[in-house]
């Protein structure tokens, strides 16, 4: 069943329960609280050494509260966050942080287990029609180390960093979130938008936002983007996206001016899968000889992120825009158009760090293999990305 069904049927549920309680009346134990038109949980894994910038992005989150509008009457901002200093479940609102929940110290927030317990009290005590998610941590996109999970194998590293270096893999955090029906995700964290990533969460929410790059350490601009997530009807990840790489793109020092935004329609991941996976399987060479890949790491052995849209041009046309093989001029064709669709904005910066120019930005990187040993690098083999798309390149 999509996401978009489930999600509809969620809202019919949640206000069909909603009119029952009120028609009943009665005494109750405990007043259940009023059905919010969204609550937003931004969901902080901060037991890291990015635990001051945590403290700082919640002071934007006050700050931007007391904002008229930012947040509207009856919809919640609620903070689950990691840190050295305990684990809590907070809401932010009118310039306030009030504690909902506190959960033991020291324990992971990196497991399947976790996180649903905070989804669940997220609707216990939040309830709403639409949920958002932000998920703020350290990223590192497909690379596959992340800690075991009894229900998740193979292992592959995803999101957050916590006691030493523990992960969640990319499959623990799809199967939990495919069950959720958040309307958005949005990753507050580094090289998460890579098509590997995506095309693993292509059904756990239907718009999702995020970075092919590594972003600055003070992340998303908070204040600024509270509005747009709480926009009435839709939230506008469009508007906060663009907040967000406005906000690095304006900064005096170029150093400072480094970041990539996008975008992503999941709804069309499925499609682009399909087309790639023809292409793949017709394609000469799975690394052409003439093909100079954009990088978006100023360290490619140990994150091997590449442009996507470049990488799957160069396999149909050569630099003169000859075809590589019958009929790829067509089947580009109909790759870009399924991006048009998918990636509904994507911006960057002149360059990385002050030092690797972006000369080609599609909105998603991906892993560029060029031999079969490449084939089990970081456990690439056992991507779903891999076993539709990737496996029907021909390798050396």
């Amino acid at each position: 069943m999509s996401h978009k069904i489930i999600k509809y049927i969620t809202i019919w549920f949640v206000a069909a329960i909603s009119l029952v309680f009120t028609a009943c009346g009665g005494n109750h134990e405990e007043p259940r609280p009023t059905t919010a038109p969204r609550t937003v949980l931004v969901y902080q894994v901060a037991n890291n050494n990015l635990s001051g910038y945590a403290a700082d992005d919640i002071r934007e989150m006050l700050n931007g509260s007391q904002k008229p509008g930012a947040i509207p009457d009856g919809c919640h901002l609620l903070v689950y966050s990691s840190n050295p200093d305990g684990i809590t479940l907070s809401e932010i609102k009118n310039g306030t942080q009030t504690v909902l929940k506190t959960y033991p110290d020291n324990s992971l927030s990196v497991t399947s287990e976790r996180m649903r317990e905070v989804y669940d009290d997220m609707r216990r005590l939040a309830p709403a029609a639409d949920y958002g998610l932000v998920l703020w941590s350290h990223g590192s996109g497909w690379l596959q180390t992340g800690i075991e999970d009894p229900a998740d194998t193979p292992k592959r590293r995803s999101f957050g960093s916590e006691f030493g270096g523990k992960e969640m893999n990319v499959t623990t955090l799809a199967r939990v979130l495919e069950d959720e029906n958040f309307s958005f995700i949005y990753f507050d964290c580094c090289f998460m938008m890579s098509v590997e990533t995506l095309y693993e969460m292509r059904d756990t929410a239907p718009v999702i936002v995020g970075s092919v790059i590594e972003l600055p350490v003070d992340g998303m601009p908070y204040h600024l983007n509270l509005k747009p997530f709480f926009e009435i009807g839709k939230a506008d990840m469009v508007q906060a996206a663009k907040n967000t790489f406005e906000y690095f793109n304006s900064k005096p020092n170029a150093i400072d001016r480094t970041c990539a935004m996008s975008v992503i329609d999941t709804d069309f991941l499925e499609g682009i899968g399909l087309v790639c996976a023809e292409i793949f399987s017709k394609t000469p060479e799975a690394r052409p000889a003439d093909f100079v890949p954009q990088r978006y790491s100023t360290n490619p052995t140990r994150f091997p992120f590449y442009d996507f849209g470049q990488y799957i041009e160069a396999l149909c046309v050569d630099s003169e825009g000859n075809e590589r093989f019958e009929g790829a001029k067509e089947q580009l064709k109909r790759f870009n158009a399924l991006m048009d669709n998918c990636v509904l904005y994507a911006a960057a910066t002149e360059r990385i760090w002050n030092s690797i120019p972006i000369q080609h930005h599609s909105g998603m990187s991906t892993y560029v293999m060029s031999n079969r040993t490449d084939i089990s690098k970081y456990n690439y083999d056992s991507l779903d990305w891999f076993a539709n798309v990737a496996s029907k390149l021909t390798l050396n």
